[in-house]
C-alpha cells in the first residue's frame, strides 16, 4: 500500500512541476526559438505565457500552451502572428492593452487557426490604445466565454472576420460590447453543445449546429449569405425576426435534415410578450424552398416548389409557426 501511495504522489508531484509560466523577451523572434523567451524555454500545451510589451512573436510551426495573457504596461505594441499556423490554447487568451502609450495588442490569426479555451478582449478607454483580433481567411474557435472588458469602450476592442474568415462560437456566455467587423464573404458558426445567445445582428453566413441545441438571439437577425441549419433550434419569441436577404438562402446541413431538432422556432415567449417571432424571406427570383419552421411542440415546415420564377423587386415572405393553428 505505501508503494503505491508513494507512486501516485511522485506522479502528481511530476505533472505539477511540468506546469510552468514562461515570459517572453521583448523581441522580434519566433514562437520555437529559445531566444523568444525568458530563460530559454519554449512554452508547452500545460505552459501559461505571459508576454512582454514589444514581443512580436510569428508561429513557424503549430503551438499549444494554456494560458495567454497580452502585458497592460509598457510602451511598445505586443503581438502574436500565426503565419498560417496553428495556436491552441486550452486555457484563456487575454488580449489587453497597456495604461500609457500608443499602442495595439494584436493576435493575429491571418490565414491559420487559433483555438482557445475562453476569449477576453480589454481595449482601454483612449483613441490610441487598441485590442485586436485579425481574421483573414482563417478560423477563430472559441470553446468557453467570450468575454469584453472594456468598460464599454467597444471603438478600443475590435474583432476582424475578414473575406473568407470564419468565428466558431462554441460557449455560452459572450459579453458583446465590441467593434465586430465581418466581412461580406465571413462566417460566424454557433455550433457549441448548450443553449447559446445569439448577439450578432446582421451576418453574412451563418452556421447553427449542437446537436439540437436552442440558438436564442439577443435581437432580430439579418441573413446576406447563407444560413445553413446543421443540427439547432433558433428560438424567435418576443416578436424577433430572422430575414434572409436578397440573394441569400437557407439549407439543412449536409448530414442533418431539417427536423423538429434542426428548425426555426417561432413563439411568444411569455405571455406578457409581445408577440410572436417571425421568419422573413426576401427576394427578387423565386422562393420555391423549404422554411423549417416550428413551434416548441411541433415541426410545421413551409414548402413551396411552384412559384413563379420572377417575383417583384423587393418581394418577401413573412412566416411562423403558432401553436394550435396548422396550416
Amino acid at each position: 500500500m505505501k508503494k503505491i501511495i508513494f507512486t501516485f504522489l511522485v506522479v502528481a508531484l511530476s505533472i505539477n512541476m511540468n506546469a510552468a509560466t514562461i515570459t517572453s523577451n521583448a523581441v522580434t523572434g519566433n514562437w520555437n526559438d529559445v531566444a523568444t523567451w525568458s530563460g530559454g524555454v519554449v512554452p508547452t500545451s500545460t505552459d501559461d505565457v505571459t508576454l512582454v510589451a514589444g514581443a512580436v512573436i510569428t508561429l513557424t510551426a503549430d503551438a499549444d500552451c494554456k494560458n495567454i495573457t497580452y502585458p497592460n504596461t509598457g510602451l511598445a505594441s505586443t503581438s502574436i502572428i500565426l503565419a498560417g499556423f496553428t495556436l491552441t490554447s486550452s486555457g484563456v487568451i487575454y488580449i489587453q492593452t497597456p495604461f500609457t502609450g500608443s499602442t495595439t495588442n494584436l493576435l493575429d490569426v491571418g490565414t491559420g487557426r487559433v483555438t482557445c479555451g475562453s476569449l477576453s478582449i480589454y481595449g482601454r478607454n483612449s483613441p490610441d490604445r487598441f485590442s485586436k483580433v485579425d481574421i483573414t481567411t482563417g478560423t477563430l474557435t472559441v470553446n468557453g466565454n467570450f468575454m469584453d472588458k472594456s468598460n464599454n469602450n467597444s471603438m478600443n476592442s475590435i474583432l476582424n472576420v475578414g473575406a473568407g474568415g470564419t468565428l466558431v462560437l462554441n460557449g455560452y456566455n459572450w459579453d458583446y460590447p465590441f467593434t465586430l467587423v465581418l466581412d461580406a464573404t465571413s462566417t460566424v458558426k454557433y455550433t457549441g453543445s448548450v443553449g447559446q445567445p445569439m448577439y450578432i445582428s446582421t451576418y453574412a453566413n451563418l452556421v447553427v449546429g449542437g446537436g439540437g441545441t436552442l440558438k436564442t438571439p439577443y435581437n432580430s437577425i439579418t441573413v446576406n449569405g447563407t444560413l445553413t441549419m446543421d443540427g439547432a433550434i433558433i428560438k424567435l419569441d418576443n416578436s424577433k425576426t430572422l430575414t434572409i436577404n436578397n440573394g441569400g438562402s437557407i439549407v439543412p446541413g449536409a448530414s442533418n435534415p431539417y427536423s423538429a431538432t434542426n428548425m426555426i422556432q417561432t413563439i411568444r415567449g411569455s405571455a406578457s410578450s409581445s408577440g410572436i417571432g417571425s421568419f422573413i424571406y426576401k427576394s427578387n427570383t423565386a422562393f420555391n424552398t423549404t422554411f423549417p419552421v416550428g413551434t416548441e411542440t411541433a415541426y410545421s415546415p413551409v414548402v413551396i416548389n411552384n412559384l413563379a420564377a420572377t417575383v417583384a423587386a423587393g418581394a418577401s415572405i413573412t412566416i411562423k409557426a403558432i401553436a394550435g393553428k396548422p396550416f
